[in-house]
């Protein structure tokens, strides 16, 4: 298994030297810590805390304008506040499908996933961006300084078991991400008709950054 670090690229390659056409893109992370009132703290010992993060993808064609996305419908709302398209759970062609886990376990920890076929991918796709987000309406009280770590791996399986892990990638604390409530996880680009993986791992300000920037801007 290839472990990743930000800025490392992946060739979508088995150790056989095959294509790796069908897998997984998973992601976890650890348990939030989050700062009591003094008051509070007095009474409450544990203050660590599960919070859901919304995994997306969001694909882009060669000149970084939107083609297609992934994104639980369950926020519905502030996407339509925002002038956003609706959330849906499965790409126009099938090649990206939404996945949770309801009790993660040893044999999958993986809280969000995204199953990925690399044969249906639309041709005009050139670039997919795997984002995590907290939750619009927590904003003012979480970010991502907060979240220990998130761990981003590659696989053949499915939420409930893990087959063969390919690669990983962990994104360890960051004290730049304060006030920063959106992840960019990584990337698929097409390179010479080939796809590879670049690790990513930077904080974005929020979710309206990642849904109307061009694909190509994420470095700036």
């Amino acid at each position: 298994m290839l472990n990743l670090k930000k800025g490392d690229f992946y060739t979508l390659k088995k150790n056989t030297g095959q294509n790796l056409i069908d897998f997984c893109l998973g992601v976890s992370w650890g348990e939030i810590k989050l700062p009591l009132p003094f008051y509070l703290s007095l009474f409450n010992k544990k203050s660590l805390t599960e919070i859901d993060l919304e995994l997306t993808c969001i694909m882009f064609d060669k000149n970084g304008d939107r083609i297609d996305w992934i994104h639980s419908p369950k926020y519905n709302s502030w996407l339509i506040q925002n002038h956003f398209p609706l959330g849906k759970l499965t790409s126009k062609d099938d090649a990206f499908k939404y996945q949770e886990s309801d009790n993660s376990s040893l044999e999958n920890p993986d809280k969000k996933l995204i199953k990925i076929n690399l044969e249906k991918i639309n041709n005009e796709i050139d670039q997919i961006f795997f984002y995590l987000h907290i939750n619009p309406k927590r904003v003012n009280t979480i970010d991502f300084s907060l979240v220990p770590s998130v761990k981003v791996q590659m696989y053949e399986g499915n939420i409930h078991q893990i087959i063969k892990t390919h690669c990983q990638f962990e994104i360890p604390k960051n004290n730049d991400s304060v006030k920063k409530a959106t992840l960019i996880l990584g990337r698929l680009l097409k390179v010479n008709h080939e796809w590879k993986f670049e690790a990513i791992g930077k904080s974005l300000q929020d979710k309206k950054t990642a849904m109307q920037r061009k694909g190509y801007e994420y470095s700036s």
